[in-house]
């Protein structure tokens, strides 16, 4: 029986499966297997990708892709987000507490990722359900541009509840999508390699920052400066939308990833499996404890110090993207020696040193005048530090929690700190409008509001390193072994980074 071509009219699954069957088939007939088609090694790679949901992929191609996705993502998350959502918010005139409400709502609605364990079963693995709240999230996210329904018309309505209304579906699906898509990397790459995977891809962000932003901010200031119609909330709008289209955009090259195999088990049993594992790491509990009690006093300041900028210092988006450029041309480089440092088992030292060199940007805030606003640059250049701060963040966090169903860990640790941030957001705008109210002067007692209350985050910053020392000075005197899966008994526990 001679060979015959396979059309691919399904896929090359359908060829890979065709193909197995001919080949079957034409042995069982007694036609010697030269005869059928082979099985090519691309065929082997091609099952080993679709069909075999925990083969881990090669890292190169992992990384190219998760790199391509977050400079897509970073592109227009920025434009969605940040300066530009709180500058198009301003528009409608809100209090500090509105204000503060806009800052804490995405921290706190992504406390929705403590359900993604139970989602992912469901669902049917990492994967599916990424792309579905992935989706959901920006879909939510493109209703805010219809915020100007009210600003043209003379409806009652309020469009600050409508934004902060989409703002919270919005960062429902994220929470969900987010801790999804960390567990899912954290399986197709191995453990060594997450210093300096998780490195590119925060270079990949801080790449796009340092230039999307800006540029835009610039031609949009252009383009109302000739334009004789003022167009300042239509801007935002239009920024918004194409902000949106992208981030859909930065979903094609994870397609192409493999799944990874859902989490198994009965709910309950295995929530209270995981509670108990959980309960009985100490060093996962110090690293809850030191992370929470961080974004605490993290959020404190979420709104206040928008209100310090723009109500005290006089600065304008222009000046302020220039500020965060900085920050971000800084990170670039502090993000790869943080991922080198991590892979040598120097993460511990790293992320505590570069948190207190953060911290200290705080007082650099509280020494800023209406005439002396150009300290914010020794401030935003001392922010560059948290390039090494959020790599070593990731790979201590990944290496405390389990190899396998990490989705809890990961959530208590990122979603349950943000929720925390968020109420003490809350908390920060309320007290901030409570000081202005009562204060003879309001501008005075904006100004030295927003002061006492920096100052309260430094302290509160300072602070948060005291419960991560129990575990970095065993490791610093060698009595302790760095949490690692990878770690060898006869390995010393802290061995030097260049031997």
């Amino acid at each position: 029986m001679p060979s015959t071509p396979v059309k691919t009219v399904g896929g090359p699954i359908i060829a890979f499966g065709l193909r197995r069957c001919m080949v079957r088939s034409e042995n069982l007939a007694g036609v010697p297997s030269e005869a059928a088609i082979p099985y090519t090694r691309r065929d082997h790679q091609i099952f080993r990708r679709r069909c075999l949901p925990g083969t881990k992929p090669n890292v190169k191609h992992v990384t190219r892709a998760v790199v391509y996705s977050q400079m897509l993502f970073v592109a227009g998350h920025s434009l969605t987000t940040g300066g530009f959502l709180s500058y198009f918010f301003e528009e409608f005139g809100p209090s500090a507490f509105a204000l503060a409400l806009l800052q804490i709502l995405p921290d706190a609605s992504e406390a929705s990722g403590l359900t993604a364990r139970w989602i992912n079963r469901r669902a049917g693995g990492h994967k599916k359900t990424w792309a579905i709240t992935f989706l959901l999230a920006r879909l939510s996210a493109l209703l805010i541009p219809f915020s100007l329904f009210w600003e043209f018309t003379s409806l009652h309505t309020q469009p600050q509840i409508y934004i902060l209304s989409c703002v919270v579906l919005w960062h429902v699906f994220q929470g969900i999508a987010f801790v999804t898509y960390l567990s899912w990397l954290s399986e197709l790459v191995p453990e060594v390699g997450w210093g300096r995977f998780f490195a590119r891809r925060n270079i990949a962000e801080l790449m796009i920052r340092l230039v999307v932003p800006i540029g835009i901010a610039l031609l949009r200031r252009k383009v109302l400066d000739a334009s004789p119609h003022d167009l300042e909330v239509i801007s935002y709008a239009v920024i918004f939308t194409l902000g949106s289209g992208l981030c859909l955009t930065s979903m094609l090259p994870l397609l192409r990833l493999p799944d990874s195999v859902p989490p198994s088990g009965n709910d309950s049993a295995v929530a209270t499996s995981l509670l108990s594992s959980l309960m009985s790491s100490r060093a996962f509990l110090l690293l809850l404890a030191h992370g929470w009690w961080l974004s605490l006093f993290q959020g404190l300041t979420q709104a206040v110090l928008f209100k310090f900028r723009v109500r005290v210092l006089g600065i304008s988006l222009e000046t302020f993207l220039l500020l965060n450029a900085l920050m971000y041309a800084l990170q670039i480089p502090l993000s790869l020696w943080a991922g080198r440092l991590c892979d040598r088992g120097r993460d511990w030292d790293a992320y505590l040193w570069s948190l207190l060199v953060v911290s200290a940007a705080m007082l650099v805030y509280l020494s800023a005048t209406a005439s002396t606003w150009w300290l914010l640059f020794l401030a935003h250049a001392l922010f560059g530090v948290f390039g090494m701060v959020n790599v070593c963040n990731f790979t201590i966090a990944l290496k405390l929690a389990p190899e396998k169903d990490n989705l809890m860990h990961l959530a208590l640790f990122r979603q349950i700190g943000g929720l925390l941030a968020g109420i003490a957001g809350l908390v920060g705008g309320l007290w901030l409008d409570d000081l202005i109210q009562n204060a003879s002067n309001p501008a005075d007692g904006l100004d030295w509001g927003c002061r006492l209350l920096m100052l309260i985050s430094w302290l509160g910053r300072v602070t948060a390193v005291l419960w991560l020392l129990p575990l970095a000075w065993g490791f610093w005197r060698g009595t302790a072994q760095p949490p690692s899966r990878t770690w060898l008994p006869s390995t010393p526990p802290h061995k030097d980074a260049n031997s």
